[in-house]
């Protein structure tokens, strides 16, 4: 063993140290946040779960049924439309960023079975999902939110949301109504080089 390689280990010897006790409590808090996180997220996930499944339940028993009832345009599946379009609306309840995500997740075995659990379908890749929900025309979806419109109007659970009166919709607005003149007590006036009144949702 030559001197210099002696010189060399001998540096790098003192070089090493041991974690000062600062790093160690910053990786220890480090860990403890990720697991605080981690709980937060399932308790969360768990949440969603329980409100999609009770509003199911209470709201739209019939849902799947509807599903069913769509014309089908395929002439053999291993997945009826109501599994396909619930995936569709899965992806987005779940506010998975991507399919690709979605089907990361659909590997996970405890995702799978509460999925199952909760819809009572298998969870088809959403490859196969992307590639029936673009040929299925619109119409026949357009006609499955009215009915759950309607279900929602029958029941009367929009009833105390009305104003004026009137149903609501609301289409990227931030307004509920605007007006040429003060229509009542609760108008806020809005300048725009003109006199304006409109009514808003108070945050």
């Amino acid at each position: 063993m030559t001197d210099q390689y002696k010189i060399t280990r001998q540096f790098h010897k003192k070089k090493r140290r041991k974690p000062s006790t600062a790093f160690k409590k910053r990786k220890r808090n480090s860990r403890r946040y990720r697991k605080r996180v981690t709980e937060q997220n399932q308790l969360h996930g768990k949440h969603i779960i329980a409100q999609i499944y009770a509003t199911i339940i209470q709201l739209f028993p019939e849902l799947f049924e509807w599903m069913r009832e769509i014309e089908d345009f395929r002439e053999a599946s291993d997945y009826d439309l109501a599994e396909i379009i619930t995936a569709s609306l899965a992806m987005f309840l779940f506010k998975t960023g991507s399919r690709n995500e979605f089907n990361n997740l659909s590997t996970d075995g405890n995702f799978q079975k509460n999925y199952e659990k909760l819809f009572g379908f298998k969870m088809p890749h959403l490859d196969t999902v992307y590639n029936i929900m673009k040929r299925l025309e619109e119409k026949h979806l357009e006609k499955l939110k009215r009915r759950m419109i309607k279900e929602l109007l029958d029941r009367k659970c929009l009833y105390k949301y009305r104003f004026s009166k009137q149903y609501i919709v609301a289409v990227d607005g931030t307004g509920v109504a605007s007006f040429g003149h003060k229509h009542c007590d609760q108008c806020l006036h809005l300048d725009f080089g003109h006199l304006g009144y409109s009514s808003k949702p108070i945050k």
